[in-house]
């Protein structure tokens, strides 16, 4: 039974949260406080997984209590739900140390908002005993160095655990940060793009249309510097497409930005089991070929990925530049970033093997092998994907029909609730678009579109609950005569494949001009 310690001082609205996350499955008990001596009384009895804060309290004030909760319990989540609280107010709590905020308007993210936060402490938590374990393990073994094999081998097994544990909890982080900037930062931006778009298209006045276009040109500045450190943070490519998507993102990146032309080749059944691995591999070719363009002076380099034996995997690195001492090469690098010697001790901790091989003049090659992992259990999804040729040749006889009738009937799907309404905003500007829906995760999709079966779906990817692409596999399931339009602040490139696999007609990022998306809605849906 989880215990949340609740600060409201209205009974009634405590009690509504309680049930809603009783009703969606969480055991939970809620103490509640009004008072700022009720809440330093209770934060030190201690025993609570979660706090839940208004904003607006008559008897105390809600950051006081959360710098003390910071103070305390730095592991324990703190959200704010309330009703009064503005954009500002809610980006300062965040910066205090808040979890997340919920507004009372919206209560329907309250629990995914809950359920995040008491992820995001167990992982925490998880990071923390595993760098405490991997801290005295290490302790340990420098006291019996002379101890018998076996517990050497023992003692390697368990550190090679906690490696991938620590490199999944490393990039888990640099995952969140950049949920948190394209879940936040990212979304306002395109919302205060789509409102400059509105109001150059309805200013007469030529000098202050001008200043709105130099606005707009800051705000898509501002969009892709966001995207690109959220990329690099933790390529969504990674996940959605594997190990091999992600190289073949990563020499795309390395010749737009480096000038570094980079060939990938991948043996087959090449995808690593343990998703650790997948990420310990992701990031030592980033590094070397980083090293191939600090130190090389080539403007070419391979990246090759196969299979040895069963269950062993080679990442092999090459570049015929400058070349050098292998000592000296080996040596570069500092603990606790992620040069070669960092590679080198993953390498080991993974129960793998490190070769360079390098000499002035002729090049350098790098392998890394590593186990590939437990086999996975086959299972299948129970859906089969919709290319896009085979959507775009289904008979659209229904649709047709609908349009000979009056509108074409668009619905909107979007967590978030800013770009949401300023869609809806812009396609209401244009007198043959009818928004017959607004839905704000992807279930939520799948049902409007069931009710108000409307010609085209303009169709976030990334959802809480089941993403975009599962929504579309759903929706066409049942309406095939249906556009699907998804949507992304990611690069098309990333992205396109898997939401064309399902059964989507057309890709947009979600900065795209809106007379472009327009266009795209037309001709779909006609």
């Amino acid at each position: 039974m989880l215990r949340i310690l609740h600060l409201e001082d209205d009974p009634v609205d405590s009690e509504l949260v309680l049930e809603m996350l009783q009703e969606d499955g969480l055991a939970v008990e809620i103490d509640r406080v009004d008072t700022f001596a009720g809440f330093r009384e209770a934060l030190a009895q201690g025993g609570y997984a979660l706090i839940l804060s208004d904003y607006r309290m008559p008897t105390l004030d809600p950051l006081e209590a959360l710098r003390l909760a910071r103070r305390a319990r730095p592991e324990l989540p703190f959200l704010f739900v309330s009703g009064t609280l503005g954009e500002e107010l809610a980006i300062e709590t965040l910066k205090q140390g808040a979890s997340d905020y919920v507004l009372k308007q919206r209560m329907s993210r309250l629990v995914p908002a809950v359920r995040r936060a008491l992820q995001e402490a167990e992982e925490h938590a998880r990071r923390k005993l595993a760098e405490a374990e991997l801290k005295a393990l290490n302790e340990t073994l420098e006291q019996k160095v002379v101890e018998r094999t076996a517990i050497a081998e023992r003692s390697a097994a368990q550190l090679r655990l906690l490696a991938g544990e620590l490199v999944l909890a490393e990039e888990r982080q640099r995952h969140r940060l950049a949920r948190i900037l394209h879940d936040h930062l990212q979304q306002m931006l395109v919302a205060a793009r789509m409102k400059i778009g509105r109001l150059r298209r309805q200013l007469e006045d030529n000098r202050l249309s001008a200043m709105a276009a130099e606005v707009d040109e800051l705000i898509e500045q501002s969009m892709n510097e966001s995207r690109s450190l959220t990329v690099e943070l933790s390529p969504p490519v990674l996940y959605d497409r594997g190990l091999a998507g992600g190289l073949e993102w990563l020499a795309r990146q390395m010749e737009e930005k480096h000038h570094l032309a980079v060939e990938v080749d991948l043996g087959p059944e090449t995808e690593p089991v343990e998703e650790s691995t997948r990420i310990f591999l992701f990031q030592a070719a980033r590094e070397l070929l980083l090293n191939v363009v600090k130190h090389a002076e080539s403007d070419t380099a391979w990246v090759e990925l196969t299979r040895t034996g069963e269950d062993r995997l080679r990442l092999a690195v090459l570049d015929t530049g400058n070349g050098c001492d292998p000592a000296r090469l080996a040596a570069q690098g500092q603990p606790g970033g992620f040069g070669l010697f960092s590679i080198r001790e993953r390498v080991e901790l993974f129960g793998g093997r490190l070769e360079i091989a390098s000499a002035p003049g002729e090049g350098t090659q790098v392998l890394i092998e590593v186990p590939r992992g437990r086999q996975p259990t086959p299972a299948g999804s129970g859906i089969e994907a919709v290319s896009a040729d085979t959507a775009v040749s289904l008979d659209r006889t229904a649709g047709k029909d609908r349009l000979a009738k009056g509108k074409i009937r668009v619905l909107l799907a979007d967590d978030h609730a800013v770009v949401r309404k300023g869609l809806a905003g812009l396609l209401r500007e244009y007198a043959e678009l009818e928004v017959v829906g607004q839905a704000a995760d992807g279930l939520e999709a799948v049902d409007l579109a069931l009710q108000t079966k409307p010609d085209v779906v303009l169709m976030d990817i990334t959802m809480p609950g089941i993403s975009g692409i599962e929504a579309t596999r759903r929706i066409l399931e049942v309406l095939p005569e249906t556009r699907v339009i998804g949507l992304s602040m990611h690069e098309a490139a990333d992205m396109a494949t898997a939401i064309r696999k399902a059964g989507a007609v057309a890709y947009l990022r979600k900065d795209t001009d809106t007379d472009d998306v327009v266009g795209v809605i037309r001709a779909h849906a006609g």
